[in-house]
């Protein structure tokens, strides 16, 4: 028996100029990167990575990241344990990659929270790209969204070996 669920991928397509343009501005415009990123990678990393290594300062910074997102998805306030797990549990593990992902960049190019700006802008605007899943139970979307993160941990896992933690730090 399959379930009625749907899974969809249609990117745009990918060497129009007016896709060219939009990959441009969303690398800068995108109001989370533009907010966020000073604070995090600019500031609150660097801060971490004095006390902490580089891996544990990111997954720290990955938590508290996905705790401020709490509030802009209504499904979890209001949606009881169940949706709130849903939610929560992949979206932590998907910000603590990425998160590890960004430390790696920022530090790479000595700490600066430009191309943090960058790869938060770029992440907000290509969610069309990682699909879409129309119809999921709470369950099933949560294994879908865990399967989407899947990218994130291979790489996340390869910087953090191939560093052998220092995350392009000292």
């Amino acid at each position: 028996y399959a379930p009625s669920a749907s899974f969809s991928w249609s990117p745009p397509a990918l060497f129009s100029v007016s896709f060219a343009a939009l990959l441009i501005g969303t690398m800068f415009m995108d109001g989370g990167g533009l907010a966020e990123e000073g604070g995090w990678r600019g500031f609150a990393t660097p801060f971490a990575q004095r006390f902490l290594s580089p891996v544990i300062a990111s997954v720290v910074i990955g938590v508290l990241l996905s705790a401020l997102h709490l509030p802009a998805n209504e499904d979890v306030t209001c949606g009881g344990p169940v949706a709130f797990l849903g939610y929560f549990t992949p979206c932590t593990i998907k910000l603590v990659f990425f998160s590890i992902i960004m430390t790696y960049f920022s530090n790479s190019v000595g700490g600066s929270a430009l191309i943090a700006v960058m790869m938060h802008g770029m992440h907000n605007d290509s969610i069309g790209f990682q699909g879409q899943g129309d119809g999921l139970s709470d369950s099933a979307a949560c294994w879908l969204d865990m399967l989407l993160a899947a990218p994130w941990a291979i790489v996340a896992i390869a910087l953090i070996v191939l560093t052998k933690g220092q995350l392009g730090g000292n």
